[in-house]
C-alpha cells in the first residue's frame, strides 16, 4: 500500500503545477478585440476623420476599437459641456453590414441618433447641459470589428452628418 500512497502523492503534487485542464496564458499576450485591425475599418474612420477637421472639428480622445456580434451593443461614456458639439464616428468591417449609434443622457433618455445605413455611423451632438452621456453602438445587422472616434467642435459651425458619408463614399471590399 506504502507504493500507491507514493504514486498518489507524486500524481497530486505534479498537477498542483498545471493539471487545471487548461493552458496557463500569459496575461500580457491576451489578445482582445481593441488590437485587431481590418484595413476597411482604418481606411473609413480615417477619411471620414478628415472630413470632420475640415469642418472645424478637434479628436477628443483616444480612438476606441473592439468587435460586435450581431445584435450586441457596447456603450461608451463621454463627458461633454455645453459650448460645444461632438460628433462621434463609428465605421464596422464588412461583415457588419449596419451599425445604429445612439446617444443617451445620464438619465437614459436618447438625444441623437444616426440615420444613416450601412456600416458607418456618425452622430452630432451639442448637449444643453453639462454632464457624461452615453454612446451606445449595436450592431443592427452583421458582426465585426469596429472603430469609433470622438470629436469636439464649437457650435454654430455648419455641418451635415451626410456630408461626412458622403465625402467618404463606399469602400472597396478588396481593402478588407
Amino acid at each position: 500500500m506504502r507504493p500507491i500512497a507514493i504514486v498518489v502523492g507524486l500524481v497530486i503534487a505534479g498537477c498542483s503545477a498545471g493539471c487545471s485542464g487548461s493552458p496557463e496564458v500569459d496575461a500580457g499576450q491576451v489578445e482582445r478585440a481593441a488590437d485587431f485591425h481590418s484595413p476597411r475599418v482604418e481606411a473609413t474612420i480615417e477619411s471620414a476623420s478628415r472630413v470632420v477637421r475640415t469642418r472645424g472639428f478637434a479628436s477628443d480622445g483616444a480612438e476606441q476599437r473592439g468587435f460586435l456580434v450581431d445584435q450586441a451593443t457596447e456603450v461608451r461614456s463621454i463627458p461633454m459641456r455645453t459650448g460645444s458639439c461632438w460628433v462621434i464616428l463609428a465605421a464596422g468591417s464588412s461583415a457588419l453590414r449596419e451599425l445604429d449609434l445612439l446617444v443617451f443622457d445620464a438619465d437614459g433618455a436618447e438625444v441623437a441618433r444616426d440615420g444613416e445605413q450601412g456600416a458607418m455611423a456618425v452622430v452630432r451632438f451639442c448637449p444643453a447641459q453639462n454632464g457624461t452621456y452615453y454612446a451606445s453602438l449595436r450592431a443592427a445587422a452583421g458582426s465585426g470589428l469596429y472603430a469609433l472616434r470622438t470629436f469636439r467642435g464649437p457650435t454654430g459651425l455648419a455641418f451635415r452628418v451626410d456630408d461626412v458619408v458622403r465625402a467618404v463614399g463606399p469602400t472597396p471590399a478588396a481593402a478588407e
